[in-house]
């Protein structure tokens, strides 16, 4: 049950990573119920998800990491095409 739970969580996270939306590892655990956000932003990384992420420093002066999606750029995508042929790409 709990495997279930989880995967409606990613699912739910990637939803609204696909809208646009930024999280950090605090938003990601709170609004998702995910206990550790680095290790699933890992897995989803490990997936082929381009979830990137930014350091931004907040008014106290300490950095924050906050996660989105991006574009892979131009240049990976095409060593990716060189390493393993058209057939990824399908």
């Amino acid at each position: 049950m709990a495997k279930q739970r989880e995967n409606t969580a990613i699912s739910d996270l990637l939803d609204s990573f696909a809208t646009g939306e930024e999280f950090t590892a605090g938003d990601i655990s709170y609004y998702f119920g995910i206990k550790n956000p680095t290790a699933t932003i890992a897995y989803l990384r490990g997936q082929g998800y381009p979830i990137y992420s930014n350091k931004r420093k907040t008014g106290n002066r300490h950095g924050l990491t906050v996660y989105k999606f991006g574009k892979p750029r131009r240049a990976l995508l095409a060593q990716g095409y060189m390493i393993l042929g058209a057939s990824v790409y399908k």
